[in-house]
């Protein structure tokens, strides 16, 4: 039985674009933003600007302040005269949940004199969507929306990316915009310097280019990094790579599938701590691009914000990329790949007796004999290729080494040394 199976073709229809009655992503830097108020009982500061916990440089902001706080945050008004589908959405992070007293979302229909509750919030810590359906106030010209925060020395609550839109399902965040791009002498790799965001984002941008976020292989590459993206403008600039243990902790894998193994780690690091996110801890793993620390590795949670300075991610582009997930006995394993030449053939190896290195005319290819090939994969014109194949369940536990021949470039791929689950 082959282990893979040619491609299946899966294709779906666009979805309709969404109407917007509101749309906030406080970049501005200035909570209330233009056109926002502010209703504050006076004893505290109440909402305020943040950085660091959710998207872009800023979010807004409530603390746990001594004192009784009933403070809320008020949009302009909205036009929602045509609308019978409304929801509110944005993304939220969330610090004593257990303190909190009430996380509210209102809405006023006398532009703010009168609030009328439309969601009181129980999220726990940590980042999580909030969105509240506003379908009941359809149909009305003149719609405030709050978010009304209570309670006395309790809760943390910050917000960004608030979108009223005619769509239960919320607008995806902007991808980062690309800052630099420079070129590494000694791999031939280009990198990308991406705008500051968290690490979810900056992967996802660095997906949409063909790319992962950087792989570290060694000494000096991870010396070229720093010392060109570390201080770029004049600015320390903390730098996300692929290294992550988000899906199983203390587990590293690289965004890529990469099995490099060289590290760089800050001491005492990684220590996964849930000081910023009690729910996750910390799962990423970024470069300090200046100061004693230049050069380190530390895990930091899913956020723009190192210590002080902001995080940015870096994508590397280099030569043919291979990846396979869900590689599971009895199931469909999809082997993937990005930075192909365009349109061109990819013959795919693989081997379940050992990593190589074997002698071809193209050089060493990181598989042993016997080494068997799966039917040969055309690129799309952006360079990659993805398709599914049956997994034999006589392979569980057993490990499987694969890798990629690029016939347009005459280049290998990555080579994965894996573990059939």
């Amino acid at each position: 039985m082959r282990l893979i199976l040619p491609c299946l073709f899966l294709a779906a229809a666009p979805a309709a674009a969404q109407q917007t009655f509101l749309s906030e992503d406080f970049e501005s830097g200035v909570v209330p933003p233009a056109g926002w108020t502010e209703v504050n009982n006076g004893n505290s500061l109440g909402w305020e600007t943040s950085s660091g916990f959710l998207y872009g440089s800023t979010e807004a902001f409530h603390d746990d302040f001594f004192g009784w706080n009933d403070n809320l945050l008020v949009s302009p008004q909205m036009d929602l005269s045509g609308a019978t589908t409304v929801w509110a959405h944005c993304r939220q992070y969330v610090v004593y949940a257990s303190w909190r007293d009430h996380h509210y979302v209102d809405v006023s229909l006398d532009n703010g004199v009168t609030f009328i509750n439309a969601h009181d919030d129980l999220a726990g810590d940590g980042e999580s969507a909030l969105s509240v359906d506003l379908s009941a106030w359809g149909g009305i010209n003149g719609v405030n929306l709050a978010y009304h925060y209570t309670g006395d020395y309790a809760s943390e609550w910050r917000l960004d990316e608030i979108a009223v839109t005619d769509s239960a399902t919320p607008p995806p965040p902007p991808p980062p915009a690309i800052l630099a791009t420079f070129v590494n002498p000694t791999n031939g790799h280009t990198y990308h310097l991406l705008e500051s965001t968290n690490w979810t984002l900056a992967e996802a941008a660095a997906v949409a280019l063909g790319a992962h976020l950087a792989t570290i292989e060694d000494q000096a590459e991870n010396d070229w990094v720093t010392q060109t993206f570390g201080t770029w403008g004049g600015v320390q600039r903390d730098l996300w790579i692929g290294l992550n243990d988000a899906a199983v902790e203390g587990s590293y894998v690289w965004a890529d599938g990469s099995t490099s193994t060289w590290t760089n780690y800050a001491p005492g690091e990684p220590n996964n701590s849930t000081v910023n996110d009690p729910v996750h801890g910390e799962d990423y793993i970024h470069i300090y691009g200046a100061g004693a620390l230049a050069g380190q590795w530390n895990d930091m949670h899913d956020t723009s914000l190192s210590w002080g300075n902001d995080l940015y991610g870096l994508v590397e582009i280099g030569g043919p990329r291979l990846s396979v997930a869900n590689l599971v006995a009895g199931q469909a394993a999809t082997v993937s790949g990005g930075n192909f030449s365009p349109n061109g053939l990819v013959r795919i190896g693989y081997s379940l007796t050992g990593g190589g290195p074997t002698s071809t005319p193209y050089g060493p290819v990181d598989l042993s004999p016997p080494i068997r090939e799966t039917p040969p994969q055309v690129a799309d014109p952006a360079g990659a290729f993805s398709f599914t194949a049956p997994v034999p369940a006589s392979l569980a536990g057993r490990p499987i080494w694969l890798q990629a021949f690029d016939l347009g470039s005459l280049t290998f791929s990555n080579a994965l040394a894996e573990v059939v689950g």
